[in-house]
């Protein structure tokens, strides 16, 4: 027994597969979900007047304001 049949390095490959399609799912939901948050925050900040700095530092959280 062991790892030397194809077959068996086949399923593993399958596996490794399989896992990787479904992290790329789940990142590709967290996508989703924070740029539907981001769109409807960014509309109610557009209607109560920010500009548009204002608006991209804050959905940037805070990554461009210079801060750690």
């Amino acid at each position: 027994m062991g790892l030397k049949r194809g077959r068996d390095w086949r399923r593993i490959g399958a596996g490794a597969g399989v896992s990787v399609l479904v992290a790329y799912l789940g990142l590709f939901g967290l996508f989703v979900f924070t740029v539907a948050r981001w769109t409807h925050e960014i509309g109610i900040r557009k209607v109560l007047g920010a500009r548009v700095g204002e608006i991209l530092l804050c959905c940037s959280g805070g990554s461009f304001s210079g801060r750690s």
